[in-house]
């Protein structure tokens, strides 16, 4: 989306690869991609880590098991060569061009960094650690560093003779307390490493019980050696005090296996670090180039489904592209939606038009509210969408790519360039009049709002007419109605006048919102019917306005009701028809009956909020009703319209 292209050769084969990941048979690939991708992390940033050595072996494992997913993914296309050769001819080069040899070279070079990773790490360990200096076990597998390996033998010779001592006294107290609790502990700090530990009292009746070794003949004189040849006298063991309630034993062989655990620790940890930064040297070096590729394949993968995705989630439709209708940039959308307002506004269903620009402009008058910049800014969007190679929010939309696209939409200053709202203007009106041409398209929200109405009007005016000269395609919002008279827009020929539509309902006495683009300027004086409909000034509308926001906002919704199962933004309340029941029932304006197979009625999909009406049961018999007499009395309505009161059903 930030790099729109007008390359027409690479757009269509955008529009086409996302046709066929929207084929029946291939849409599950679409599925497939996305459970994969949820499971993966950002393989560029871990490359990047990787260059400058912040690397965590947790994100190594990160990476192990991103490329994981990759080998699947690349798996399941090995039966559609169509996608594989698209995905693969569009960052790898490869001979002959083909998509099985690029395949090949994808599953080569995961398989190659899996076995570089789990050749010099055991990955599983890598999992939990995240810290490059400090290590709780060992990450690095035997054979990659021999220093490591003899520091780590050492550390198992002295790990079992600790453990010998530690599981023979523990022997001793089970024969005496006649169970099998472990009553000599480990405890380990920081600073002190490893020792063992009994309580006061026990350590009592361990002593008494070493004492009686050490006197038993068939003891040696109380030696005691064990399993792995390790040698210890009875007589030797001592028990200091290690709080108020723990005692430490110490005898020397216990005392120099400890030493040497802590000392290993520390060695170890220093060399694992040491090695560990030269492993992350040598895999950047030798696939580092692979990674970036994987990255870039990745990237391809989530682009193209997400294309798809979208496409059939929100009922997007595929452009078209036509160049030899004419030598000029155009555009021709029907029934053109802003592909974030419909989602965002719930209340009523969002109005589509049908828009063209060719050689030619628009001029867009309508009251305040009723869409004039959400259609000019969805024109805009629809065509940079379009030229980034996504399906776009239309039933149709046929186009020439457009070199650049200028939109003066935000009528802010510049503070910080001194500049004022007028002045910015005039500077970004200055850039586009230099560079607009036939492939251009303008869009402008209210230009030359900022100054008096004498020069508004002229300087308008003046860039009406060098736009037209230089058959640019542009659009502006204005409520400048006295130009329409002027000769020197009488006399642009490409120029096209078009209003928003709103109706007075005398009635209601209300402003009904129909948002649909009709030709012509349309009334003028709409300012004061929508005065007329509140039959109070300006100043005292703007401030009720404020007060009623303030103390009785409209958003709030009776949410001690239940939601729907059709939207479960819907909440049920009364009867929106008789005003006085409690709802029971939630109708489709719109009939169920006339969605299509993904729910979709026209442009909005059968389910939208605005579409659903909370009834009672009378109310929805009387819709219901086969009685063409009482139907004709009590016509159902069939959509909302925004009005100065609110919302109205008709």
């Amino acid at each position: 989306l930030t790099n729109p292209t007008f390359d027409e050769v690479w757009l269509q084969q955008e529009y086409d690869i996302t046709n066929h990941m929207l084929l029946p048979d291939c849409y599950s690939l679409v599925e497939l991609f996305r459970k994969q991708l949820r499971q993966m992390r950002d393989i560029e940033k871990i490359s990047r880590q990787l260059v400058v050595k912040k690397l965590y072996p947790s994100s190594l494992h990160h990476l192990y098991v991103s490329i994981q997913r990759i080998q699947q993914m690349n798996e399941s296309l090995i039966d559609n060569p169509f996608i594989c050769n698209y995905l693969c001819g569009s960052y790898i080069e490869y001979e002959d061009n083909n998509s099985l040899d690029a395949y090949d070279m994808i599953q080569r070079t995961c398989i190659e960094i899996h076995a570089f990773l789990e050749q010099h790490l055991y990955m599983e360990r890598c999992k939990q650690c995240d810290s490059m200096v400090q290590f709780n076990e060992n990450i690095i597998k035997p054979g990659v560093s021999t220093d490591l390996d003899i520091l780590v033998e050492e550390q198992i010779r002295s790990k079992t003779t600790f453990d010998l001592i530690h599981r023979y006294l523990n022997t001793i107290m089970s024969e005496i307390e006649k169970n099998d609790i472990e009553y000599v502990k480990v405890h380990e700090t920081e600073k002190s490493g490893v020792t063992l530990q009994v309580t006061s009292k026990r350590s009592q009746i361990l002593k008494k019980a070493l004492d009686e070794n050490f006197k038993s003949e068939s003891k040696k004189e109380g030696i005691i050696t064990l399993s792995n040849g390790e040698q210890f006298s009875c007589k030797d063991v001592k028990f200091k005090s290690a709080g108020s309630t723990n005692m430490d034993i110490e005898f020397p062989l216990l005392d120099k296996v400890c030493k040497q655990l802590l000392s290993l620790k520390d060695r170890i940890n220093d060399t694992i670090t040491k090695k560990y930064f030269e492993i992350l040297t040598i895999f950047e070096n030798q696939h580092f180039d692979n990674i970036k590729m994987l990255a870039d394949y990745v990237s391809m993968i989530d682009v193209m489904q997400s294309k798809a995705y979208i496409a059939r989630e929100y009922n997007y439709c595929c452009p078209i592209l036509d160049s030899t209708r004419q030598s000029n940039s155009f555009v021709e959308a029907v029934a053109l939606r802003h592909c974030l307002i419909e989602h965002i506004q719930q209340n009523e269903l969002y109005v589509t038009n049908d828009v063209t620009l060719n050689a030619s402009g628009m001029l867009l008058y309508g009251t305040n509210a009723v869409g004039k910049t959400s259609l000019i800014r969805a024109l805009g969007i629809a065509t940079v969408m379009a030229q980034a190679g996504l399906f776009v929010p239309c039933t149709s939309f046929t186009y020439k790519p457009y070199t650049a696209i200028f939109s003066r939409i935000l009528g802010n200053d510049n503070i910080f360039k001194g500049l004022s709202t007028f002045a910015v203007e005039m500077s970004e009106l200055r850039i586009i009049l230099k560079m607009a041409d036939e492939r251009s398209m303008i869009l402008g929200d209210e230009l030359c709002s900022g100054t008096e109405m004498e020069s508004a009007l002229s300087i308008f005016v003046t860039g009406l007419i060098r736009l037209h000269e230089v058959k640019s395609s542009f659009i502006f919002a204005t409520h400048f109605h006295e130009i329409t008279e002027y000769d020197e827009i009488k006399a642009l020929e490409r120029l096209c006048l078009n209003h928003m539509a709103v109706r007075y309902d005398r009635e209601k006495d209300c402003i009904i919102y129909d948002r649909k683009l009709k030709a012509g300027s349309g009334p003028r004086i709409y300012g004061l019917e929508v005065c007329k409909s509140l039959h109070l000034d300006n100043d005292f509308i703007e401030s009720a306005y404020a007060i009623r926001n303030k103390y009785y906002p409209e958003t709030k919704g009776e949410l001690s009701h239940g939601n729907t199962i059709y939207n479960s933004n819907k909440i049920r309340g009364k009867c929106e028809i008789c005003k006085n029941e409690i709802g029971e029932e939630i109708h489709h304006m719109q009939q169920q009956k006339d969605a299509d197979a993904n729910g979709f009625i026209g442009s909005f999909h059968k389910n939208h909020r605005a579409n659903l009406l909370t009834v009672c049961e009378n109310c929805h018999r009387d819709m219901h009703s086969t009685n063409e007499v009482e139907r004709k009395k009590k016509p159902s309505p069939t959509t909302r319209k925004k009005t100065t009161k609110g919302y109205v059903l008709e």
